[in-house]
């Protein structure tokens, strides 16, 4: 699991097929790219949050387990 201080940086980690990320919502607006999105909100009290991975090509096994886990409501 990698740490990032901005949305720009996640968002090139996940182009560079280095993992998933999560985002605010203003992250996206405007941006195009080989991405999909899901809703995370429901983990954040607060914030509007999605999940970015690539689309181009299945996730690998852990990345898979952990969107799975945010499409539930529960981080594991």
């Amino acid at each position: 699991m990698l740490e990032a201080g901005g949305c720009s940086v996640i968002r090139e980690y996940v182009e560079l097929r280095l993992g998933v990320g999560l985002v605010h919502e203003i992250c996206l607006r405007g941006k195009k790219g080989p991405f999909c999105v899901a809703d995370a909100k429901h983990l954040f009290d607060h914030y509007n949050v999605f999940l970015i991975h690539r689309n181009d090509r299945p996730p690998g096994t852990i990345q898979r387990k952990f969107i799975e886990a945010i499409s539930r409501g529960r981080a594991t």
